[in-house]
């Protein structure tokens, strides 16, 4: 089954308009709410994280916020870009910026000790919003057999 994520509202038109260029991923039917997730979500899972790394980053700098915001979304774009040219891993961008002992690797080690649980809770989060979602509208949608 090939399955299209739209987005709605203008915000929803520019990230589907950028996303037509990608390449369409077939996903069992089974695994529609979880591709959802990934894809008409993830924008403001990702907006919503770097949101906070910016505001932290903020508390820590004179560096004027809206640098800030843009030094990172450069930096984030850039990245993305690399491992799709590249066909990289997340672990290979890891393993090849964070050098054993140096600056980068402590701030992986934090991500990777403390950020697992946040993201498990906001995937069951989501995903039980979206069985509860499909539940309400399949029982407004019922028809009656009795009538």
């Amino acid at each position: 089954m090939r399955i299209s994520m739209i987005g709605y509202g203008s915000m929803g038109k520019m990230i589907t308009e950028k996303l037509a260029a990608s390449d369409v991923i077939e996903l069992p039917e089974e695994e529609i709410g979880m591709g959802s997730e990934l894809v008409s979500c993830m924008p403001g899972f990702i907006a919503s994280i770097f949101d906070v790394l910016c505001t932290s980053a903020e508390k820590h700098t004179s560096i004027p916020d809206e640098k800030v915001v843009k030094m990172v979304l450069q930096t984030m774009c850039a990245t993305g870009e690399l491992m799709l040219s590249k066909e990289m891993t997340f672990e290979e961008v890891v393993t090849r910026v964070a050098t054993p002992g140096g600056i980068t690797q402590e701030g992986t080690k934090v991500v990777y000790e403390n950020f697992p649980e946040t993201a498990a809770e906001l995937f069951e989060k989501t995903l039980e919003k979206r069985r509860a979602t499909a539940e309400k509208a399949q029982a407004m949608f019922q028809i009656d057999s009795a009538t």
